[in-house]
């Protein structure tokens, strides 16, 4: 039984600008996108036989673990910061490493649940990047899915995934994030739900896959919050100001996302039995809870309104499967997420890279290990 796991990034940015540790395995602490696809490819070619009579009869006989409806993944990863390789004083190094562990049920054709955690820890870190600390561990929020795709009946009497008109197959899937994490404690989050869709068509060895996902968070308070601890001076909070919300806890000037969309669209080359590339871009659009009118304060690069943030990724990997059974995976891969304008509104950045400031550690490159069973 081979075991396939869908490649994905999640993520809202908090309010730095989406540092390069958020780069590989999900980013499942920032944003959750449903629907992680475990899926059964199905049962694995036969050994060869020292006769075609022996071979037909073992594709036959479907091995014990076929049909069992349980499967797992367990992804490796370590990625370095962009800023580490800017020469100087604008050098800005960061590295961490990262573990995954997922698992999926199949409840029945076409139907599974699956659960992630993910753990980071830093390894290196710079100064001015906050909300990490040096040899920090963290912990992100558990993600649990239900993945579906309508299935039909084909000529032998077997259930497979049904195509649409033009070839194209389709899945649908709803998502929670249960806040575990550091970052749902500030954000004072109790719940994060999301539901997606996805169509993917394969020509040949290319397969291309568009998805379409809205995510909705529910949080206690609009800004993330600073829970002081006892007995030390942390931020006070003004004489009866607002911004002070419990008997230790201080709203800051950071606006919670309330929700989000997200499209993507992604291409896979498997350019042979092992080593397959892949590219993918994702835009996310962050909204507030709050909105704020125009005036004499306003910089003229600000719009009024609700509060939005966009954010867009980029990624490209090349992996090569190892093994006669080929479940186990070594990859190397790119991942930049940053703003899709410049600071001034009117240069797009080009998604695949950070050429304009590779210092703010947009981008990073990673390597990967990854076992599926």
């Amino acid at each position: 039984m081979s075991i396939s796991v869908s490649r994905f990034r999640t993520g809202c940015a908090t309010n730095r600008e989406f540092p390069g540790r958020f780069a590989k395995l999900g980013v499942l602490g920032a944003c959750l996108v449903p629907g992680l696809a475990f899926g059964i490819d199905g049962p694995s070619t036969p050994p060869a036989d020292a006769t075609a009579d022996a071979t037909a009869q073992k594709a036959e006989r479907p091995k014990p673990s076929d049909n069992f409806p349980l499967s797992g993944s367990l992804d490796l990863s370590y990625s370095i910061d962009g800023g580490t390789f800017v020469p100087g004083e604008q050098q800005r190094a960061g590295a961490d490493a990262s573990v995954a562990l997922g698992a999926a049920y199949k409840i029945t054709s076409g139907l599974s649940f699956s659960a992630k955690q993910r753990l980071d820890k830093n390894i290196e870190t710079n100064g001015d990047r906050d909300q990490v600390h040096l040899y920090q561990t963290t912990l992100f929020d558990t993600a649990l899915s239900l993945s579906w795709s309508p299935q039909t009946m084909n000529a032998d009497g077997k259930s497979e995934a049904m195509k649409l008109p033009g070839g194209f197959g389709f899945s649908a899937g709803l998502g929670v994030e249960l806040p575990v994490s550091r970052d749902a404690k500030f954000a004072t989050r109790w719940l994060k739900i999301a539901s997606s869709i996805s169509l993917k068509r394969a020509i040949g060895i290319v397969t291309v896959a568009y998805g379409s996902s809205f995510a909705k968070n529910f949080n206690q308070y609009p800004n993330r919050v600073l829970h002081n601890e006892p007995g030390s001076p942390g931020v006070l909070p003004r004489q009866g100001g607002a911004e002070g919300v419990g008997p230790s806890d201080v709203l800051l000037g950071i606006q919670n996302s309330s929700f989000f969309f997200r499209q993507s669209l992604s291409v896979d080359i498997k350019a042979s039995d092992r080593l397959s590339f892949a590219a993918g871009y994702y835009i996310f659009n962050n909204f507030g809870y709050q909105s704020f009118p125009k005036d004499e304060y306003t910089s003229e690069y600000a719009k009024p309104g609700r509060m939005r943030r966009d954010t867009q990724w980029g990624t490209l990997d090349v992996s090569y499967s190892l093994g006669e059974d080929k479940l186990t995976s070594v990859s190397l891969g790119t991942f930049t997420a940053s703003p899709p304008y410049s600071a001034d509104n009117k240069t797009l950045r080009f998604p695949f890279w950070d050429f304009r400031s590779l210092s703010d550690n947009y981008s990073s490159v990673s390597v990967g290990l990854a076992r599926s069973f």
